[in-house]
This record gives C-alpha cells, sequence and structure tokens, in this order.
C-alpha cells in the first residue's frame, strides 16, 4: 500500500514531542484546536479532515453529537464498558482495573484490533455458519462507550460494515467469513486495549477537541465530494 507518510495528530505525554497542530498551525488562523476526520465508505470516494471545527454536512441532519472524555495521555481513547450482540451484552471490560476498556479512535488502524480471546468470541457469536456471501445472516453488535455525562452509548456495525472482499477462512478466527477484526492484545495500564479503526469511522464522524481533551462521535451522511485526504496517525 502507497502512502505520502503519516501526518502527526496524535497525542502525547512526553513535552518534547511536537504535534501538528500545536506547533505547525497559526493560533489566530483556527478559532478552536479542534479537528475532524470524514472517512469515506468507498475506496474510490475522498475523505476530508476539517481543522477549527468540524463540517456538518458530513453528518445526519438534527442528529446529536455524542462526547467523550479522553481517558489517556498516549492515546486518542474513550471508555468502553463492553460489546453488544442483537442485544445481548457481552461484559468484556468485567476483569479489567477500572472496569472499562480503553477503545482508541484511531485513523491509522484499518480494522477493529481487540483482546484475541475477545474479538474469537464475538467472531463465533456473529454466527457465520458456512459462508458470508449472504449476509443477512449474520448479527449486528454495538459497542458501548462512556459519555462525558456517564450515560452509555451503542454503536452499531452491521455486516455490511465489518465484512471485507473475501471469503477465505481467517487463519486466527477460523470462520469463512472476513472479519474486519485483528485479534492482539496490546497492553496498557486498564489492560488490553481496543482500536476502532477504519471500520468504525466510516461509520461514525470523528471530532478530537484538544483543548477539553474529547472526542465527539456521530453517524456519518454517505456522501461524494472531491478533497484531498491525508492518511494519518
Amino acid at each position: 500500500m502507497q502512502f505520502d507518510g503519516l501526518f502527526g495528530l496524535g497525542i502525547s505525554e512526553d513535552s518534547k514531542k511536537k504535534v501538528l497542530l500545536d506547533y505547525n498551525i497559526p493560533k489566530h488562523s483556527i478559532k478552536k484546536n479542534i479537528f475532524a476526520i470524514y472517512y469515506p465508505k468507498n475506496v474510490d470516494d475522498d475523505g476530508a479532515i476539517t481543522f477549527g471545527g468540524y463540517d456538518k454536512k458530513f453528518i445526519q441532519p438534527n442528529a446529536d453529537i455524542d462526547w467523550f472524555d479522553v481517558i489517556s495521555k498516549r492515546y486518542w481513547a474513550v471508555k468502553m464498558l463492553g460489546i453488544k450482540v442483537n442485544g445481548i451484552f457481552l461484559n468484556v471490560c468485567a476483569n479489567h482495573i477500572e472496569g472499562y476498556c480503553e477503545a482508541v479512535v484511531d485513523t491509522g488502524t484499518s480494522s477493529i484490533a481487540g483482546p484475541k480471546e475477545d474479538l474469537i468470541l464475538l467472531s463465533r457469536l456473529l454466527k457465520p455458519a458456512y459462508s458470508c456471501r449472504n449476509k443477512k445472516n449474520l448479527k449486528n453488535f454495538s459497542f458501548i462507550l462512556l459519555n462525558e455525562n456517564g450515560e452509555e452509548k451503542e454503536f452499531e456495525l452491521t455486516p455490511s460494515d465489518y465484512i471485507v472482499n473475501s471469503f477465505t477462512v481467517d487463519p486466527v478466527l477460523k470462520t469463512p467469513c472476513n472479519f474486519a477484526f485483528m485479534p492482539i492484545n496490546i497492553s496498557s495500564s486498564n489492560g488490553y486495549l481496543y482500536v476502532l479503526g477504519q471500520i468504525f469511522l466510516q461509520k461514525y464522524y470523528a471530532i478530537f477537541e484538544k483543548d477539553n481533551m474529547k472526542i465527539g462521535n456521530i453517524k456519518t451522511c454517505i456522501i461524494n465530494f472531491y478533497f484531498i485526504f491525508f492518511v494519518f496517525k
């Protein structure tokens, strides 16, 4: 895969590391230290980064933005309580130190990454059967995140969101479906991380607010337009 480089919009507890948004964009040119990401569903369409705010044309009309506190000094991470499969709650975060998982919202990850055992369990519960060609036989699932007011918010993904165009047996998940899952144990101080990557961002518009360290998520509109898209991490 060819790309031009990494666009430095991450966060770091190391004060010596310069961040593009803080050091390279003149303060007078943007009203707020905030940026937003539109990630297109179709790879042939263009995406967008908006600096200083967010663009309402990318979100569903009259929809409310859910805001989440960033809980890490290293990642754009929010609190995750668990996963639902067709309404049944999986308390996969119960054994974590604080009783919740850290879910990193990350444009640099193409899939959904998470603890190996959790994603293997999830893949079995989605009922892949013998083929994924008929997606209506598969189940939906949701990430349950805790917003800034302590309220549970559900972000659903359907088979059209999490199935990629391949029907070979996945060597790790051992299913005939090629789920956009990356079973990997990434350690943090609070247990293994989840990473909500491209698959999540294609459905939910992400707003990153640096001053107050919050992330806003809202369901996107599916639109076509012309813009230059940067890949960053």
